[in-house]
């Protein structure tokens, strides 16, 4: 199991680690974010899309999916689905969104991802944003698939 902690006291450097994910992803990824409101999670995942997608879509505004729940984004390379958990109450709406199919066909972030039971068949890392008396802590965490990238990640900080 890997882990790094980077200190980020502002949004650029939150913005860079989403630029250098983008660039490691792998069909099967579950990005699983955790953190109180207002911490950076969505900072993070849009981070994540834009630098994800072809210089022609870069511009598309990327919504919070707090009322749709997930939003789905055709990359240049990758799908990838970015589900919000914060307004769902139990496991039967969690099974309402599908999650496993968009794993199974691309990358999957999700922000309020305790909410969400072990999904099978996925490389996860957590990401934890810690707010701390110096900004922002983001705790990076391999739980399954993300070993060597983690390492590729912590070269960058």
């Amino acid at each position: 199991m890997y882990e790094i902690i980077i200190n980020s006291p502002n949004v650029q450097k939150t913005e860079k680690l989403g630029k250098i994910l983008s660039k490691i992803l792998k069909k099967n990824d579950l990005i699983a974010l955790q953190g109180e409101l207002g911490s950076g999670k969505t900072t993070l995942a849009r981070s994540i899309i834009w630098s994800s997608m072809d210089t022609k879509k870069s511009s598309m505004p990327i919504p919070s999916p707090t009322f749709n729940l997930v939003q789905l984004y055709d990359c240049e390379k990758i799908i990838i689905g970015h589900a919000d958990l914060y307004r769902i109450n139990n496991s039967e709406e969690i099974e309402a969104l599908n999650l496993e199919e968009i794993i199974d066909n691309g990358v999957l972030i999700v922000e309020w991802a305790e909410k969400l039971s072990p999904i099978k068949e996925s490389n996860i890392l957590r990401i934890q944003f810690i707010n701390t008396n110096n900004g922002l802590d983001i705790n990076i965490l391999n739980v399954s698939g993300w070993s060597d990238r983690i390492i590729a990640i912590s070269k960058y900080f």
